[in-house]
């Protein structure tokens, strides 16, 4: 979440990837609930239109990084398919 939240600050200008031009990279007040959160939009040009997409990361209870906090709870998954 950190180095995710570096990205976005370090982009404001845009960014290429993949043959995809992005313009505009803006940090968003991030979500509340959870451990760390991230929230950004960015503007992408995409056949000549320019597309905003809004992201939020959230990480809560879960750390990959701690071998003991490195699973995502089968109730979290459940709850997310269950809103699609």
């Amino acid at each position: 979440m950190d180095e995710l939240g570096a990205a976005v600050t370090a982009c404001p200008k845009g960014f290429k990837a993949l043959g995809l031009t992005y313009r505009k990279v803006e940090k968003l007040p991030a979500p509340k609930p959870g451990d760390q959160a991230v929230a950004y939009r960015i503007t992408g040009d995409i056949r000549k239109q320019k597309i905003p997409m809004t992201y939020a990361g959230v990480r809560g209870g879960v750390n990959m990084l701690d071998p003991n906090h490195a699973a995502i709870p089968e109730a979290v998954v459940k709850a997310q398919l269950d809103r699609l």
